[in-house]
């Protein structure tokens, strides 16, 4: 995951890589795969925000380089990612089901929220699995999971910032009572 900040007028980039500590082949390729990516970072322009403004995440003309380094991210570790977006497949339904029945632990806005997330989730599958055949994610779909991710975000689905401290989000509440047995 790629993080883009300003700080203080300084670009301040911060870049989290999980390895794969399986001996498959991939880990010779990530050397070249990391240049790759840092490569295309330090094509990025950088302009600070206007003094007074209010600064955006990302700022809209670095947006396709962005969405390209997601793109170069998710393609390249396709399997491993379409593994974990797939792996609770099958239960996706009965949790629906669970969420949508359930009448005393979430509001109904909150129950509104968890089925809206559930269908951008099987959205997402369905993508994934029709991706199956050439191993790459359209552009499109990578802006579509930003705009998901967001999304869920500014819905409390997931924390605003992962380097804060833990803040309990929507989603942790309903993985807490889904494990304890609804």
């Amino acid at each position: 995951m790629a993080c883009l900040k300003d700080d203080k007028g300084t670009l301040e980039t911060q870049l989290y890589i999980v390895f794969n500590h399986e001996d498959d082949g991939a880990a010779r390729l990530c050397p070249q795969h990391l240049q790759d990516i840092f490569d295309m970072l330090r094509q990025v322009p950088y302009n600070p925000p206007a003094t007074g403004g209010s600064p955006r995440a990302i700022a809209k003309e670095l947006e396709n380089d962005f969405i390209e380094i997601c793109t170069a991210i998710h393609n390249y570790s396709f399997d491993i990612f379409a593994h974990c977006v797939a792996k609770h497949e099958d239960k996706l339904s009965d949790i629906r089901r669970h969420i949508e029945e359930d009448q005393t632990h979430f509001t109904s806005q909150d129950r509104s929220t968890l089925v809206v997330f559930l269908e951008h989730v099987n959205k997402i599958i369905m993508d994934v699995t029709n991706a199956q055949t050439t191993k790459t994610l359209p552009t499109t779909f990578i802006k579509m999971l930003l705009r998901m991710y967001s999304s869920w975000t500014a819905q409390n689905l997931l924390p605003k910032d992962s380097l804060a401290p833990k803040r309990v989000t929507l989603l942790d509440m309903a993985d807490a009572w889904l494990a304890d047995g609804v």
